[in-house]
């Protein structure tokens, strides 16, 4: 029997040593996804990435420390909740990009744009605190549920703008004529 326990002690001891060591291999993977997405972020000048910038650097250190495979599922786990993260953030970073770029297209159509302006403003806010995946999600939605309705009010407005612009332009053939130009 005492053999025999020897020996499944140095099976379990191979085991733990061959789990550690795939774990220790998804965790330093994950962890370098960590660091693209975190690097990813810091060139597009997107959020506040300092959270990220401080659980990066907790999870190397737990890395560096960690020697049972509980221990390399834990910053797996972290490392992939923040990759997710901050892959949301740039998506989210895009879309708030593109409602501020529609917003500036609406105000040099003359299209009154104060309630979306707010918006964005608020989004922007909110956006630069955040740091959980839900509510990268919520943000999301919110922002797309803003820009269509620009999207429609300023549809709404074109006929609108239309006529402004095209008054503006008889105006100024008007004006070109009364100097006698053709």
């Amino acid at each position: 029997l005492a053999i025999r326990y020897n020996q499944l002690y140095v099976q379990l001891q191979g085991l733990i040593t061959s789990s550690a060591e795939q774990f220790q291999a998804q965790a330093q993977h994950d962890m370098q996804n960590f660091q693209d997405a975190l690097t990813q972020r810091r060139i597009q000048k997107a959020g506040n990435l300092a959270v990220f910038s401080d659980q990066f650097s907790k999870d190397q250190s737990l890395l560096a420390a960690a020697q049972y495979p509980k221990d390399y599922v834990v910053i797996s786990q972290d490392a992939h909740k923040a990759t997710t993260a901050l892959n949301l953030m740039g998506q989210t970073y895009t879309q708030l990009t593109t409602f501020n770029n529609t917003i500036a297209q609406m105000q040099a159509a003359h299209i009154d744009t104060t309630a979306m302006q707010t918006q964005y403003q608020s989004d922007l806010q909110f956006f630069n605190k955040v740091t959980e995946v839900g509510d990268f999600q919520n943000l999301q939605t919110l922002i797309d549920a803003q820009y269509q309705q620009a999207v429609v009010s300023s549809i709404e407005s074109l006929p609108y703008v239309g006529n402004a612009k095209l008054d503006e332009f008889r105006k100024q053939v008007n004006l070109l004529r009364t100097y006698g130009r053709d």
